[in-house]
């Protein structure tokens, strides 16, 4: 993350936003300004994975809350709003392992899917930024979330390749 000032951003097909654990993005916002201000300048598609999740809320002034523990485990992602990147009838289930969420988001930012009432996926409205508060990445028995993330890159690249 400490080279992408000088990366050249827009050679890049997508940016993906990882989780970490070293610096808290509700306390440490001075550290993730850059990060930030690609998110709202977005040229290119972002994902944004746990603390991606959490920097997009950020970029954007959604207000993130503190669980008193750590919420760990696979859990049923219910899926609140129509999106080409569900499938119809397909039950999901996504590994989280966080004490940062959110209940709530506004314009530009539209929740897709919750997790026991706080919102584990969310798109912009206008550009294509998505924010998992998952990890599709980690394979945990039960755990499909790595359908999400597919799901994502393929109508990142059916966009590109209409325009």
């Amino acid at each position: 993350w400490h080279e992408l000032p000088n990366a050249e951003i827009n050679s890049y097909d997508v940016i993906v936003l990882s989780g970490s654990s070293s610096y808290s993005v509700r306390t440490r916002k001075k550290v993730y300004e850059f990060q930030k201000k690609i998110i709202r300048d977005a040229q290119m598609p972002i994902v944004g994975i746990c603390a991606g999740f959490q920097l997009i809320c950020d970029a954007f002034d959604i207000p993130l809350q503190e669980s008193p523990k750590t919420i760990n485990g696979v859990y049923r992602l219910t899926p609140i709003a129509n999106d080409p990147i569900f499938e119809i009838g397909r039950e999901y289930m996504v590994y989280e392992w966080h004490k940062i969420y959110t209940n709530s988001v506004n314009h530009p930012l539209v929740p897709l899917a919750t997790t026991n009432g706080n919102i584990a996926l969310l798109k912009h409205k206008n550009a294509h930024i998505y924010g998992l508060q998952f990890h599709p990445e980690v394979r945990k028995l039960g755990s499909n979330g790595l359908l999400i993330l597919h799901a994502i890159l393929a109508q990142i690249v059916r966009s590109k390749n209409t325009t």
